[in-house]
């Protein structure tokens, strides 16, 4: 039972990632965004092994697919904080421009 609900959880956290990346993939209206960087999916999704590894994920015995989750977990808490850190660098550069006079950018 344990092990059906940890990867309903996993599925609909990597659902949730798969939809917000692609939420990102599209420019918001009025924003500036830097072209040197490009949002991708997961690495399933780079490598286009999402067949392959989505079969070898179900197949994994119990050990290795808590371990695998884990992994994802960390993946996932790193993402975040690399996040808010450019969010962060966002700010401060926003800040610079508007101490320079360049607040209309």
């Amino acid at each position: 039972m344990q092990r059906i609900i940890l990867v309903s959880a996993i599925i609909l956290q990597l659902a949730s990632y798969t939809i917000a990346g692609a939420a990102e993939v599209a420019p918001r209206s009025g924003s500036v965004s830097n072209p040197a960087i490009t949002k991708v999916d997961g690495w399933w999704e780079q490598e286009h092994q999402e067949d392959r590894a989505r079969q070898a994920y179900w197949r994994l015995p119990p050990r290795a697919l808590e371990r695998y989750n884990r992994l994802q977990i960390r993946i996932n808490q790193l993402t975040a904080q690399r996040d808010q850190i450019d969010a962060q660098i966002k700010h401060a550069v926003h800040e610079q421009h508007e101490l320079l006079g360049f607040g209309g950018r």
